[in-house]
């Protein structure tokens, strides 16, 4: 009997958001355990675990080997999604990369990240460079949340692209669209902690010798912003 394949919580969140369908590209794989997962659940028929390192491409290999889907799975090298064929552009995830990072790898692969039925995004940091371009280029989303996982919480979006260009604040670019917050204990937690970092970072600034205003006043704007939402 095949041993089911451990998820993360992080990579749980993004498990369940996977649509059914061909192929499954996950770059920056790592492991390989979002893609072992998809296969072993039947949500893709196969899947390709893509790096532009070797170490987490073995790590990936052996945990293929381990799991006996090495049928299902492939392993490739390369940068991002120069590595697929067109024919192969169904699903992608990106989880564990920067946000710098997967907005570069989808403006240089632009052509093939517009054919995918769905894009999962889970940036570590930058999410609203990466929130900034989408809109910029057309993309739009179709589900967005955030997790903890351990003590780190993580934003993801799930997107497609439909070539309508969005206008996006920088409120709703840093922490997505937030309806009604105090609903998700995750989300909660989040906006609360974040709360109380732009408030010592503004009371820093406001104790400096030379204040920024420009930058405290974003951060005011901000703030209270998400005291409106904690009190929904």
């Amino acid at each position: 009997m095949q041993a089911p394949c451990p998820l993360p919580t992080r990579l749980k969140v993004l498990a369940y958001q996977l649509d059914y369908g061909e192929i499954l590209a996950d770059i920056g794989t790592d492991h390989a355990y979002l893609p072992i997962y998809a296969v072993q659940n039947k949500i893709v028929e196969r899947a390709i675990a893509c790096d532009i390192h070797h170490p987490p491409l073995q790590s990936a290999f052996i945990n293929i080997e381990k799991f006996h889907v090495t049928d299902q799975v492939e392993c490739r090298m390369g940068n991002g999604l120069s590595v697929l064929l067109d024919a192969e552009i169904d699903i992608i995830s990106m989880a564990g990369l920067g946000g710098i990072t997967i907005r570069t790898i989808l403006s240089e692969e632009y052509e093939k990240a517009k054919k995918a039925n769905s894009i999962l995004l889970q940036p570590n940091n930058h999410e609203a460079d990466v929130r900034f371009w989408l809109a910029e280029m057309g993309f739009k989303t179709l589900a967005e949340g955030v997790l903890k996982d351990r003590k780190h919480f993580y934003q993801w979006m799930k997107v497609q692209w439909d070539g309508e260009i969005r206008g996006i604040d920088s409120f709703t670019a840093h922490y997505g669209i937030i309806e009604n917050a105090t609903e998700d204990l995750v989300r909660l937690e989040w906006l609360t902690k974040e709360r109380n970092r732009l408030h010592k970072a503004l009371q820093g600034r406001q104790n400096a010798k030379n204040p920024l205003p420009g930058l405290s006043e974003d951060d005011e704007k901000t703030i209270a912003k998400i005291d409106e939402l904690l009190k929904k």
